[in-house]
């Protein structure tokens, strides 16, 4: 039994550009993703804050997000799929890029 057998909606996401990410990761969990067949996807750049052991690393690139969301509205067409505030944070226009990801 799992959540769908028990009426949930299942959701899954992945954070890009964190510390030691690698291209292979970004595969693997799209592969995860493709798999599970969830209902919500949610992707986002990663964004170290001040007060962690991350924050002498960059940011996420929007520009990868943007892909892996073009990639993701490919792959499940129907997956409600929205655009992050943390692409808004990292560029004024980044939600309506992440909205827009894919579709033209």
């Amino acid at each position: 039994m799992d959540l769908r057998d028990i009426g949930f909606q299942v959701g899954c996401g992945m954070m890009t550009g964190s510390p030691g990410q690698t291209a292979e990761h970004l595969v693997a969990d799209l592969r995860f993703i493709q798999s599970l067949r969830p209902e919500m996807v949610g992707i986002g750049p990663f964004i170290p804050h001040r007060d962690t052991p991350f924050a002498g690393y960059e940011p996420g690139s929007v520009k990868t997000t943007l892909r892996l969301l073009s990639v993701i509205r490919l792959l499940l067409p129907e997956v409600l799929l929205p655009a992050t505030t943390a692409l808004g944070t990292l560029d004024p226009l980044g939600r309506e890029k992440g909205l827009e990801a894919g579709r033209t």
